[in-house]
């Protein structure tokens, strides 16, 4: 959302609530339209970037608290920019005392958060915050009027807006839901989909063609440039093509994939074919032949997108993918990898990309850019976004454009690190858009992170470097100039390339995009999913959830079900539902990681001499799937029902091990009247377990190794005086664990290493 002028003289102010701050705001007759046919129910507000829907939801809060003295307004989106471009938005837009328009965050502590709720009129967060503490009922819904979600498309399988709305539904009915996003989707399966997870009943369209918006935005011209890709690629793909077909005719002779040229296979049919293929690991087992399979068609993927590297972005991006490759391969060689990284045509590939960047060869893309960014300021221009997919095509093109003339280039990318790369802090994000604002900077080029929402300056030129298949990706690109001054757009593209195909695909799903939501506009909605009567039938029963198991289905799960759950950091296990029981769940291939790393039996030590009973839910559909040997899963849960006397109990989903969860919680609180007690550790109550913790406390040593280290020795006594040959010839006890159990009992101890 821009920076707002005033009232459109077309308007009358009584149009609008009496709380609106009128000198801070423009206002377009459609955002009034919008506005008021928003009040009349739960609505998905869909305007294209750039035309103003966040004054409307804004618009819609104001009424509502003019309405009510005791309403209370939500509104999230889903990075925190964005948040803190809404709370600038309500604070500048809305007339309210200080202090009521307020964050809430995750830096800050739960009892914070709570003051704020308990405070303020307006909250404004990521979903995930609100998520976390409706699950651990640190305040209730039901005071909510009114929730805003911003970027709605998002709410869609388990992002946290489909919770937080079916909860909000659940505990206010009469609530008041408001979506805004560019683009809801380009199907109508897509688009009931969403209705269905936000509880909408009205969606409210308009486009850039619309009347009463087309005299607010100005004339955009889009063009298309092909470009021929370097004759001398042509080397380099030949023998990653050869290379593909090596990996792809084994899957072709079995019948798994269809093609009549290796070179023509897309993307995401391998990728669909590498889901199948796992899927059928899992539910068949363990098979050489399919591990095979799954191998290539990784390998498969890994050399499609090398591919697609070279032919849309360039010698650098291809070359920087291949090394992270071949580092990853030197940390952890796995079949897959080193089939790959030691393939000879793989090996020339490199050696000739490697020729190509010494020589200074790179994608005329680049060189196209660069005189078109030139020719757009030497003509007057003001300022031009360029759009890549990737952070390293975007790091060439800054440092190709630097000194050119009038070109003056940032960099703009997320928040996370990736591959190497440190993303932005929220501060420097915020500082390099104001220096584009200002001038500073008159080039942005910019990754995903600047199609979604932010607020950044008006460009007059908007360079799509590649190309994307989403049309929702592409609106909000377009989205980016046109709205003050006329705009041009130039897409570039490499013929007979994915680029090509991809700026196809997306251009005809943007003409979905409308069609789809025409035809939904006039279809009834489907009802939310609220709670079941068997989801009632645990209300009032509690469970203690460790608070990093939000990021699973489980505790979401769980809430649904009618469970009060405690969120809070646990030392030992994942959940507790009574004074004796405490669960550890693991996914299947956390259980085979953890055997790896050591984990398991740590985990298992910490539950055991924790609680009473433990018990362990192992989650998915095939334990054997992973390329752990079979024979080591089997040991390890034969050592943990054995050796610990930890019951194991098999899950299918998140969902089951949910009811799981909440079935021993309501049968140990129901029976007994016990509630879940935390603990952090549980001292041994025996001698014999006394002498077990002591030998335990070795390194290399668990309470298995224990067990047997007394058993072979007699006693604790006998275990320290042992001699590194006499601890080897221990079952469990290899020579390296000897030598450092030795070395440990025979230094001397130094005090000022322990402080």
């Amino acid at each position: 959302m821009g920076s707002w002028r005033r009232l459109d003289l077309s308007l009358k102010a009584d149009d609008l609530p009496s709380n609106i701050n009128i000198e801070n705001i423009e206002v377009r007759d459609y955002q009034v339209e919008l506005y008021k046919e928003s009040l009349k129910g739960n609505s998905l507000i869909v305007l294209p970037t750039g035309l103003g829907k966040t004054l409307i939801a804004v618009l819609i809060a104001a009424h509502k608290l003019e309405g009510s003295a005791l309403c209370k307004i939500v509104a999230m989106a889903p990075t925190k920019p964005l948040v803190n471009q809404l709370l600038n938005s309500f604070k500048r837009c809305i007339q309210l005392e200080k202090g009521l328009i307020a964050s809430l965050t995750g830096d800050d502590p739960p009892e914070k958060r709570v003051a704020i709720w308990r405070s303020s009129r307006i909250m404004v967060s990521t979903p995930q915050v609100i998520k976390n503490d409706i699950l651990a009922s640190r305040y209730s819904l039901k005071e909510v009027c009114l929730i805003i979600f911003d970027e709605a498309h998002r709410a869609t399988g388990d992002y946290p807006y489909v919770y937080i709305a079916k909860k909000y539904l659940e505990e206010n009915p009469n609530g008041h839901i408001i979506g805004l996003t560019a683009s809801p989707g380009y199907s109508d399966e897509q688009i009931r989909e969403l209705r269905a997870n936000l509880g909408v009943t009205l969606v409210h369209f308009k486009d850039r063609d619309d009347p009463e918006v087309r005299r607010y935005v100005q004339r955009v011209n889009e063009e298309t440039l092909m470009i021929e890709p370097p004759v001398e690629f042509t080397s380099v793909v030949k023998y990653f093509n050869i290379l593909l077909e090596k990996f792809v005719k084994p899957l072709k002779e079995a019948s798994l994939i269809s093609y009549r040229d290796a070179r023509t296979l897309s993307l995401k049919k391998l990728i669909e074919l590498q889901k199948t293929l796992s899927q059928r690991v899992a539910k068949e087992g363990l098979s050489a032949e399919y591990i095979n399979y799954t191998i290539l068609v990784t390998n498969a993927i890994r050399v499609s997108h090398a591919i697609a590297l070279l032919e849309t972005q360039g010698v650098t991006s291809a070359l920087m993918y291949i090394r992270r490759v071949e580092e990853t391969a030197g940390r952890r060689m796995n079949s897959s990898l080193r089939m790959l990284v030691r393939d000879p045509f793989w090996l020339t590939a490199r050696v000739q990309l490697e020729s190509l960047s010494q020589m200074g060869l790179e994608h005329p893309k680049l060189l196209r850019l660069r005189e078109l960014l030139k020719e757009h300021f030497e003509s007057g221009g003001q300022r031009a976004l360029v759009f890549t997919n990737y952070r390293d095509t975007a790091k060439l093109i800054v440092q190709t454009l630097l000194g050119e003339g009038p070109i003056r280039p940032a960099r703009f990318v997320g928040q996370a690190d990736r591959g190497g790369d440190r993303g932005l802090t929220q501060k420097d994000q915020i500082e390099i858009l104001r220096k584009f604002r200002d001038g500073e900077y008159n080039v942005l080029v910019a990754t995903q992170v600047a199609e979604e929402g932010l607020d950044i300056a008006e460009c007059d030129f908007v360079v799509m470097y590649d190309n994307v298949p989403s049309p929702l990706r592409l609106i909000q690109r377009i989205g980016r100039t046109g709205r003050i001054s006329a705009g041009r757009i130039v897409y570039l593209v490499t013929k007979h390339t994915r680029d090509e195909v991809y700026h196809y695909i997306a251009k005809r799903r943007r003409k979905d995009v409308v069609n789809a939501i025409k035809n939904d506009i006039n279809n009834p909605p489907t009802p939310i999913s609220l709670r079941t009567t068997q989801e009632t039938m645990y209300t009032g029963i509690e469970v203690a959830a460790d608070i990093r198991e939000t990021n699973s289905e489980v505790a979401v799960y769980l809430s649904n079900l009618g469970i009060k759950l405690k969120l809070t950091k646990l030392n030992v296990s994942d959940y507790v539902v009574s004074d004796d029981i405490c669960v550890e769940r693991k996914t299947v291939d956390d259980f085979t990681a953890s055997i790896v790393d050591g984990r398991l039996f740590d985990q298992a030590l910490n539950m055991r001499r924790t609680y009473r009973k433990p018990i362990l839910i192992v989650e998915g559909e095939n334990i054997y799937s992973s390329r752990l040997n079979p024979e080591s899963i089997r040991g390890a849960l034969i050592s943990l029902a054995v050796d610990y006397g930890i019951p194991i109990l098999w899950s299918r989903s998140a969902n089951e091990t949910a009811h799981l969860i909440a079935r021993m919680a309501a049968r140990e609180q129901r029976e007994t009247g016990s509630r879940p007690i935390i603990r952090n550790s549980r001292k041994p109550v025996n001698d014999e377990q006394i002498k077990e913790f002591i030998v335990a406390s070795l390194p290399g040593v668990d309470a298995v190794r224990a067990r047997s280290l007394l058993r072979h020795f007699g006693s604790v006594l006998h275990v320290f005086t042992a001699t590194i040959e006499e601890l080897e010839s221990v079952e469990g006890i290899g020579r390296k664990t000897a030598e450092k159990i030795r070395r440990i009992l025979d230094e001397e101890y130094k005090h000022e290493q322990s402080t």
